[in-house]
């Protein structure tokens, strides 16, 4: 198993559309490992190596 589905096992989600559903719920919003996945995904995002999309 590699680190990311380590965390994604951590967190409890299966798949990347449960990640995204646990990034953008508002419970979770505070902890430190969602702001720190936003801040990766808005990086890519400005480097242009990622689709926009409305949820990530």
């Amino acid at each position: 198993m590699n680190g990311f589905e380590e965390l994604m096992k951590d967190l409890g989600v299966k798949n990347f559309e449960e990640l995204d559903a646990y990034i953008n719920s508002e419970e979770h919003q505070d902890e430190p490992i969602v702001k720190d996945l936003k801040e990766l995904i808005e990086y890519i995002r400005e480097k242009g190596d990622v689709d926009e999309k409305e949820s990530l």
